[in-house]
């Protein structure tokens, strides 16, 4: 891909100093353009169907390029993506102080599963760089960061990419201590591998990565737009971009437990 850079994160933004905000990316091959905007690739397969229904994000979200601008916003339609906000806490939660007297918090089940999978399966910082495919609002590509020292999370609804860049790249995110607190708390982010993630707006089918890209890769059963269509193609696409002997999970339904896809080359667990 050549890269058209139009504007770098200062901090002032609330992007990271030199993080690429707003540009172009056009492949060398085939010249497709597509856009980075708010610091997030858009690598959908097809750009104009997903402008389409996820518009409402593009429309409340600035954007400073002229370029960028009328390219998005002449394409967005009037579909939604909305982040549920329990959703966030689910995943989050177990950052927050503990209340005096209180037993301290502990890990979503959906967290702890990809913990424990992970253990399984001896994946760390030797294991190479890990992709997350359906990464919602991002914990999990964080808990690959800490284990790898470089994770992806990519998802197809914008608005949690958004979402899991923003506790990537922000000084302070709150989140109530308690169910209907009125006061909002932050959260520890020095507990996440913050500087060692990147996160994409992409689909499994095809996935924007070459062969062997990755070490480690979790397949989840779907993202924020719901399950994948074609569940084959998602785990083919997978096995792709996984390099020889690397360490596939695949997610068996939704929230259910993460398996190991064996293959003649991977690397067995510990």
């Amino acid at each position: 891909m050549e890269l058209d850079a139009t504007r770098v994160g200062g901090g002032e933004d609330g992007g990271r100093e030199g993080d690429l905000l707003e540009a172009f990316l056009v492949c060398a091959r085939c010249r497709a353009v597509r856009p980075v905007f708010g610091g997030v690739g858009l690598l959908v397969a097809d750009l104009d169907a997903h402008l389409e229904a996820h518009g409402n994000v593009y429309r409340r979200a600035p954007i400073a390029d002229p370029r960028v601008t009328r390219y998005v916003l002449g394409r967005a339609g009037s579909g939604g993506d909305v982040v549920p906000f329990a959703e966030v806490v689910a995943r989050y939660g177990d950052l927050l102080p503990t209340e005096p007297g209180a037993a301290p918090r502990a890990a979503s089940a959906y967290d702890a599963a990809l913990e424990a999978a992970l253990d399984a399966q001896g994946v760390g910082r030797a294991s190479g760089a890990a992709l997350e495919i359906g990464c919602g609002v991002g914990r999990g590509a964080f808990v690959l960061g800490a284990r790898t020292g470089d994770a992806t999370g990519i998802d197809r609804s914008v608005a949690r990419v958004r979402r899991a860049r923003n506790v990537a790249t922000t000084a302070e995110f709150h989140l109530p201590v308690r169910p209907g607190a009125r006061v909002e708390t932050p959260i520890d982010l020095a507990r996440l591998a913050r500087d060692d993630v990147d996160f994409l707006v992409a689909g499994p089918d095809p996935l924007p990565f070459a062969a062997a890209t990755f070490g480690v890769v979790v397949l989840r059963h779907g993202d924020g737009d719901g399950p994948w269509v074609e569940p084959p193609a998602a785990l083919a696409e997978a096995r792709r971009v996984l390099a020889p002997r690397g360490v596939l999970l695949r997610e068996d339904g939704p929230d259910g437990p993460l398996e190991a896809v064996p293959s003649a080359d991977a690397r067995p667990a510990r």
